[in-house]
């Protein structure tokens, strides 16, 4: 399956897999996925469900989580660079009101993905 556009969560996956030089071996040790479903996700083939996304997130160092948030929310982008060492409390308690909903927004949706995720394996048991 090709993925047409790479999406922007694995664009950002892949940046800091390549900044804080984590080998793709690391992530098939963690995750226990198939070296090539890792390669092809990394590589803009394919991409990861939801759930298989969130879960390799989760298995990723703190730095590395709290990184992608960063990117991935706005807080650190090209314009608006924050301090690496500044906590994401921090980064967060400097947004506006609106985009501090958007945080809340997207970590709400994470934790519904993760319950549908055991809602379905509760039903296959």
């Amino acid at each position: 399956m090709q993925v047409a556009k790479e999406k922007e969560h694995a664009k950002i996956f892949k940046k800091l897999l390549q900044e804080k030089k984590i080998p793709q071996t690391t992530l098939v040790e963690l995750s226990g996925m198939h070296q090539s479903k890792i390669n092809r996700f990394v590589n803009g083939v394919i991409d990861l469900s939801a759930g298989e996304f969130f879960q390799l997130l989760d298995l990723m160092p703190p730095h590395f989580q709290q990184a992608y948030w960063k990117r991935k929310l706005g807080i650190i982008t090209p314009e608006k660079v924050v301090s690496e060492k500044e906590s994401l409390e921090e980064a967060v308690e400097k947004l506006s009101p609106l985009e501090q909903i958007r945080i809340i927004k997207t970590i709400s949706e994470k934790g519904n993905l993760f319950k549908q995720q055991n809602q379905q394996l509760a039903n296959m048991g």
